[in-house]
């Protein structure tokens, strides 16, 4: 997701609550990349995480498949540091 289109979503009608607020890092590289990840509560009780970045034609199509490891690695930190 385009961190752009958070702001989008805010303003529209709430149909779910955000839990945390919102968690990013950057991926070092000659054109740091900078990830997000926010967590939310839908209507029916269950959790979701939105992980947004810079946009592109393809989800993190312009990370390298060493970056998008590191994001995932970065995120599954969080997660786990940060109790899911």
């Amino acid at each position: 997701m385009r961190a752009a289109v958070l702001d989008r979503i805010w303003e529209g009608p709430p149909f779910f609550s955000r839990v945390t607020g919102r968690w990013s890092s950057t991926i070092p590289r000659n054109n740091p990349y900078k990830v997000g990840l926010i967590k939310l509560k839908m209507p029916d009780g269950k959790i979701t995480r939105l992980v947004f970045g810079k946009a592109a034609q393809k989800p993190f199509g312009t990370v390298s498949k060493i970056d998008r490891h590191g994001i995932g690695v970065a995120i599954r930190n969080h997660i786990g540091s940060h109790g899911g």
